[in-house]
Order: structure tokens, then sequence, then C-alpha cells
């Protein structure tokens, strides 16, 4: 009987786990940027271009889950080789000593508009700290080369300083706006 009830909830457990779908990120068809305000007169872009992520999405009830991404910090660019260099240096991402910036998501909930807000810990610059993005599916559908994918975008904002980024606070903005677009393919 013992057993019996062990099978019963191994195939229970097996089943729950099967009902939703695992997706990953496509980078090829991805994007994360990133916006600061200079000087307080403009603003200044840039973005990473090594990262990946997955999650599990249950299309029955419309749940996220296990959502968490990876971005190689060395990939930072802003199309300016010698503003790349300094935001690489210890002055900002410090990409020697903090090679990763990560993000593992605690809870998604969709509100009435069909808004996710992912709310999770990012970690930056060695720094954990509660981030929430708002984020919106763009789109889903099959693909050309037999896969299922959908689209996600999103934003949020995060202080510099939090992060123990302070460096010419006076220059460049505390609050940075991170943008994300992600294509994802079911697995």
């Amino acid at each position: 009987m013992r057993k019996f009830c062990m099978v019963a909830l191994l195939t229970t457990l097996t089943s729950i786990v099967w009902a939703g779908e695992s997706y990953k990120i496509d980078p090829v068809h991805s994007t994360i940027m990133f916006s600061v305000k200079h000087l307080n007169i403009g603003y200044a872009y840039g973005q990473f271009t090594d990262y990946e992520g997955s999650f599990h999405y249950d299309p029955a009830n419309g749940t996220v889950t296990k959502l968490e991404f990876k971005i190689n910090s060395n990939s930072v660019t802003t199309q300016h080789a010698k503003r790349d260099k300094h935001l690489k240096s210890v002055d900002f991402f410090d990409v020697m000593q903090f090679p990763e910036i990560t993000f593992m998501a605690k809870g998604v909930t969709k509100n009435d508009k069909g808004v996710y807000e992912v709310r999770g810990d990012l970690t930056l610059h060695g720094v954990t700290k509660p981030t929430t993005f708002e984020v919106e599916e763009v789109g889903s559908g099959n693909d050309p080369w037999g896969g299922f994918r959908r689209g996600f975008q999103g934003t949020a904002v995060i202080k510099r300083s939090e992060h123990d980024m302070s460096f010419l606070l006076e220059g460049v903005s505390d609050e940075v706006k991170v943008t994300i677009a992600f294509e994802t393919v079911r697995q």
C-alpha cells in the first residue's frame, strides 16, 4: 500500500510538472537595454548582448513560474568603445569582479489588463535587491522552423546607488530604466 501511495504521488507530481510549458529566451530575437539621463539634459542608451533565460508557463491559467535570466556584464555596449571600457571598469559594472547580473523571479501576478508584475531578486554589482518588472505578452504563435514562440516586453526602474554603483551620480542619473524584449521558444 505504501509503495502504491508513493507511485501515485510521483505520478501526480509528474503530471503537474508537465501540465505547463517550458520556454527559453531566443537571444537572436531579444534585447536587454537600459537608459540613463546624462547631465540632466538628455538620455544615453546601452544594451547587453550576451544573456540567457527561461521560465515555465501554464497556458490553462496563464501563470508564469521559475522565471530567471543571467546576463554577462562584460557584454555591455553603448556603441562607443571608450564609454564601454569605462562602464566595464570598477567605476560602474566592475566586470572582472562581478561577471554576471542575475534576476530570479519570486512571484508573478497578472492584472485585469493582462500585464504581468514579475517580482524577484536582481543581483547587480554583487548586491541583491527586490525588483519588479511590468511585462506584457506581445504575441505568440508557430515559427517557420516547427517551433512555438511567445514574445514579451517589459520595464523596470532601478537605482544604481542601491547596487553600490554611485560613481558620478551628479552626471549620470541614479535611476536606470531597464527594458527587456524577449522572444522565447517552447522547449
